[in-house]
C-alpha cells in the first residue's frame, strides 16, 4: 500500500509516498536520516502514471513528527503508530520525491478530487487531498479572469506570467484555505537543509495558485519556435510570451528593464490592495436615538455617518477604525505593509464607485463622512451593492 503525499515548493507540487511494504520496524541506526519506509521514486512515478522523463526525480528533506528515532506513520496503513507517551518532535527525514510539472499536477489533482484512493493499492494522503481544494480555487480565479499580466526575472531570464489577484471574497477565501493547510503540505525543504521550512502557509498557497493560474491561463497555447521570433518592440515580445507556452520575453535588456518598471508602476495600486492582510470596510451608521433629556426639536434625523474601517481577511469580526491606519497603529504580519498607503489607495478605488467617498479625500486623514437621509438612501440604493461586488466590506442597517 502506498500513501501519496504532496507539498508545494516554490509553487510546484512535489510528491513523496509512504510504502507499507518497506516498513519493517524501527529504522537502522546506520541509516539515520533516511526515511525508513518512503517509496522509491520509480514506484512513485508508476503510482501516478508518469514516465521517467515526465517530471523531475530527486530527494528532499521532510520535516515530520518523530518518536523513538522513527518518523510517525501518517496512517496505520503505512506502519504501526507508536504507543509512546512522549511528545513527538519534528525531525528531518530524507525522502525520494517527484517534482511535477504544472500540467501533470493539474491532471493528478483532478484525478484525486473527492477521492480517498487513486487506484488499487494507492491511497491519497490528507496533504495531497488539500491541494485538490487549492486547485479548485485556482480554476475559479482563472474562470473569472481574476488575474493580471506580469513581467519579472527568473533564472537570469525575463519572463511573462499571469498572476492571480485576491480581492474581497477571494482574499478572505485565501486566508481561510491557508488556515486549513496541513503542516505536511509545506514540510519539504531542499536536500541538505538544516532548518525546517519557515514560509507561512498563505505564502505557500499563493505561490501554488500563481503557478496553476498561469498554467491554466495558457491552456491550449502551442510551443512556438521562440528562437525564430522577431518583435518590433518589447511590448510586442511581452504580449507574445503571455499568449504562448514559452514565457521567455526576448528583447534588448535595457528595453526590458524599462518595461518592467512601467508594468510595476501600472500594477502598484492593485498590488497594494491585493497584497494587504486587510480590506476596506464601510459601515453605514443610523442617526443616534434621542436621549430623554433632549427636546424633540434637537433630534437630528439626518445625522447619518459612513465610517471607514479596516477588516482583516482572516478575522472579519475584527474592525479597526481608519484613525488607527492614519496613525500607523495597525499590526500586520507583512513588514512592508503601509496601512495609511493602503487605506488611501482603497478609498480612491471606492471613490470611483461612490463619488462622496472621493470627495471626503479632500480632507486630511478622513475617517468617514456625514450624510442626510436622502444621501443615505442613495448610498443604499445605488452604491452599496456595487462596492460589495468589487470586494469592499459593506455593513448596513439590519432592516435594509
Amino acid at each position: 500500500m502506498l500513501i501519496l503525499h504532496a507539498a508545494a515548493v516554490q509553487g510546484n507540487l512535489v510528491l513523496w509516498a509512504e510504502d507499507s511494504d518497506s516498513h519493517n520496524g524501527p529504522p537502522d541506526r546506520q541509516a539515520a536520516g533516511k526515511h525508513p519506509y518512503c517509496a522509491r521514486a520509480q514506484l512513485l512515478a508508476e503510482a501516478v502514471g508518469l514516465e521517467t522523463g515526465d517530471s523531475r526525480f530527486g530527494s528532499a528533506i521532510a520535516w515530520l513528527p518523530t518518536l523513538d528515532d522513527a518518523p510517525v506513520a501518517s496512517s496505520p496503513m503505512a506502519g504501526a503508530i507508536p504507543r509512546s507517551r512522549a511528545r513527538p518532535r519534528i525531525r528531518p527525514w530524507t525522502v525520494a520525491t517527484l517534482r511535477l510539472r504544472p500540467e501533470h499536477a493539474l491532471s493528478l489533482l483532478q484525478a484525486c478530487h473527492q477521492r480517498h484512493v487513486l487506484k488499487h493499492g494507492v491511497a491519497i494522503g490528507t496533504d495531497l487531498a488539500y491541494w485538490t481544494h487549492a486547485l479548485q480555487m485556482a480554476v475559479s480565479i482563472t474562470a473569472r479572469q481574476q488575474f493580471l499580466p506580469s513581467l519579472s526575472e527568473r533564472d537570469g531570464q525575463t519572463v511573462a506570467a499571469w498572476i492571480p489577484v485576491f480581492f474581497g471574497e477571494d482574499a478572505h477565501r485565501l486566508a481561510e484555505l491557508a488556515a486549513l493547510m496541513p503542516a505536511s503540505a509545506r514540510a519539504l525543504t531542499d536536500s541538505g537543509s538544516t532548518d525546517p521550512p519557515a514560509i507561512a502557509a498563505q505564502a505557500v498557497l499563493r505561490e501554488f495558485l500563481t503557478v496553476q493560474v498561469d498554467h491554466l491561463a495558457r491552456t491550449g497555447a502551442e510551443a512556438d519556435g521562440l528562437a525564430q521570433m522577431e518583435f518590433d518592440s518589447p511590448h510586442d515580445a511581452w504580449l507574445w510570451a503571455l499568449g504562448h507556452a514559452s514565457p521567455v520575453v526576448l528583447s534588448a535588456p535595457a528595453q526590458l528593464q524599462q518595461l518592467r518598471r512601467q508594468v510595476a508602476e501600472w500594477q502598484r495600486p492593485l498590488a497594494i490592495t491585493a497584497n494587504s492582510p486587510y480590506r476596506l470596510c464601510l459601515r453605514l451608521e443610523e442617526p443616534p436615538e434621542a436621549s430623554p433629556e433632549e427636546e424633540p426639536a434637537a433630534i437630528r434625523k439626518d445625522d447619518w455617518y459612513l465610517r471607514y474601517l479596516l477588516q482583516p481577511h482572516d478575522d472579519q469580526s475584527l474592525l479597526l477604525p481608519a484613525e488607527a491606519a492614519w496613525k500607523n497603529q495597525v499590526n500586520s504580519p507583512h513588514q512592508d505593509f503601509n496601512p495609511a498607503e493602503f487605506l488611501l489607495s482603497s478609498l480612491a478605488q471606492a471613490g470611483s464607485i461612490c463619488p462622496p467617498i472621493n470627495d471626503s479625500l479632500k480632507r486630511k486623514q478622513p475617517a468617514g463622512y456625514r450624510l442626510n437621509t436622502g444621501e443615505a438612501y442613495d448610498f443604499l440604493e445605488s452604491h452599496a451593492a456595487a462596492l460589495q461586488q468589487t470586494g469592499f466590506g459593506v455593513l448596513l442597517p439590519a432592516w435594509w
